[in-house]
């Protein structure tokens, strides 16, 4: 397991990110917005509103003449993706991996890895873990390489659904200890008599017995006439 943490670094996470990012729905998201900011599609024709699966539809086009291994059949085409030296292309790539992605944070956790700053530690589960189901059930896309998704061994990976009946059988269960100390931070905080008066008008009874470190305060109060003795027969 821990030859897996070395695949992903920082002298080719930048290639495989760009890679990724040319078969992401995104790229082409991006690709519109800037040809419409480039004034290469237009959005407003005779002074009407160019309706957007139009627009979608000429961004298309024009990317096929720019970039036609990407609009191509996925199936004539294997191996990287050669991009071609163009400023459109470019800026759309730079705008994914900088506005949506964040590729300059993701080199500086690889070089924290790299150089011991952060450090992982590999765990042979019995199940896989819950942050990890984005990743088992990813859409094709994100796998870079060519293979089927009925073939991958991700989809041989089983997640759990349900909840075991043993892992919910103390789900509910509180220790004495976290009930007693939740009961001892609701307890009133009392420094006067004048603050014992208020936590009795709150409560309008209180068994002496339960605080008897508020006994000389009950007096004092007793004496004046705020509180008295009820004693039950």
């Amino acid at each position: 397991l821990e030859s897996l943490f070395s695949m992903l670094n920082t002298r080719n996470v930048q290639q495989l990110s760009e890679q990724a990012i040319l078969d992401h729905p995104m790229f082409h998201v991006r690709w519109r917005w800037n040809v419409t900011r480039a004034l290469l599609v237009s959005r407003m024709q005779n002074g009407k509103k160019v309706p957007p699966p139009l627009q979608r539809f000429r961004a298309e086009d024009l990317l096929t003449a720019v970039f036609p291994r990407l609009t191509g059949c996925p199936e004539n085409e294997i191996g990287e993706i050669v991009r071609p030296d163009h400023i459109l292309v470019d800026q759309t790539l730079t705008d994914c991996l900088n506005e949506q992605l964040d590729i300059e944070g993701l080199k500086n956790v690889l070089l924290e890895i790299e150089q011991g700053t952060v450090k992982l530690i590999p765990r042979d589960t019995r199940e896989p873990s819950p942050f990890c189901y984005e990743l088992l059930n990813s859409s094709p896309y994100t796998f870079l390489d060519g293979g089927e998704a009925q073939e991958r061994r991700a989809r041989a990976v089983a997640t759990r659904h349900t909840l075991s009946v043993e892992s919910v059988e103390d789900l509910g269960r509180l220790s004495p200890e976290a009930i007693a100390q939740v009961c001892q931070e609701a307890q009133p905080v009392v420094r006067n008599a004048d603050e014992f008066h208020d936590v009795l008008l709150g409560r309008i009874h209180l068994p002496i017995q339960e605080h008897p470190e508020w006994s000389d305060w009950y007096q004092e109060l007793e004496a004046t006439g705020r509180a008295t003795t009820l004693v039950r027969p």
